[in-house]
């Protein structure tokens, strides 16, 4: 359940924030020092660890796959492997994980709760059971690495001074594909909680969903997303909301120019089609759909 802060107010424009990578400085740490790291161990791939752990970053940093689910992430990577080291190359047997793809694992619907609720209703000794049950062990590992690491959550600058700012005009929400529970300590930790009335961390149907319901208690206010992954502007569109691209590496550019051009226009009517496409297509130039590598 997302975390909400009194009630919500459906009069004020919305302003929805993604988080990692977006607001908190800490999708890239988070990566590199547990999905990562975790995905080698637990899935025997330490042998080609260093090809396993580019593929990973590839999948979650650095293209059209940036920030999507965890278990979307896993699948792809995979998927991604596999190529590189195709049936009867001198690599490693990549695991295929069947059953999560078959239980939606593909689509960005599963979370940390309904993958627990699939294990629940399998018989204990089938292969499903145990397949799911080792990816919930790293899904859960994962989420344990992260809060060990949290002293290293920062936030970019000038961004809690942007928050308070359009929190004078407009509500704000968070919502995110980290686990809501460390999703909460991640902006407490950064100090930015109570500048926002509401986060919601994995949610089922996604952030497209969140995104829908939100504009249905409150169907005659402005929604603005703001996010800096391909899949923020999908679900942006998919809802019929406008989108804002925080673009990768480039961050406090574009919180800068959020705050000085974006969020003035928004808040009068005036952010149209046409000023969102200046924004959004440099945006979809700078993570490609297909890694450029060589296949062993």
């Amino acid at each position: 359940m997302p975390r909400i802060r009194g009630s919500l107010d459906s009069t004020r424009p919305l302003i929805v924030l993604d988080s990692d990578g977006c607001v908190l400085d800490s999708m890239e740490s988070k990566q590199r020092t547990s999905f990562a790291p975790l995905f080698l161990t637990h899935f025997g791939l330490e042998r080609i660890a260093g090809i396993a752990t580019e593929t990973w970053l590839f999948s979650a940093l650095y293209s059209r796959t940036r920030a999507s689910n965890r278990f979307v992430l896993l699948l792809r990577t995979l998927d991604l492997l596999r190529r590189r080291y195709p049936p009867g190359s001198s690599g490693p047997e990549i695991p295929r994980l069947p059953h999560l793809r078959a239980h939606g694992g593909a689509d960005g619907t599963v979370s940390t709760d309904s993958l627990a609720a699939t294990i629940r209703e399998l018989s204990a000794d089938s292969p499903a059971a145990a397949e799911l049950a080792a990816v919930q062990r790293w899904s859960q590992n994962v989420d344990a690495a992260t809060r060990q690491n949290q002293r290293s959550v920062s936030v970019f600058s000038g961004v809690p001074e942007i928050l308070r700012a359009a929190g004078q005009s407009a509500e704000l929400v968070v919502v995110s594909q980290t686990p809501t529970d460390v999703l909460i300590d991640e902006w407490q930790h950064a100090g930015l909680a109570e500048e926002v009335a509401a986060l919601y961390g994995q949610y089922p149907g996604g952030k497209a969903r969140v995104l829908t319901e939100l504009i249905t208690a409150g169907p005659e206010r402005p929604v603005l997303m703001v996010g800096d992954a391909p899949g923020d502007f999908s679900a942006a569109v998919e809802a019929g909301t406008a989108f804002f691209p925080i673009v990768p590496g480039r961050e406090e550019e574009s919180w800068r120019r959020f705050r000085a051009e974006v969020l003035p226009q928004f808040l009068h009517g005036e952010y149209t089609d046409a000023e969102q496409a200046r924004y959004t297509a440099p945006f979809e130039a700078a993570l490609p759909k297909e890694p450029q590598w060589q296949t062993y």
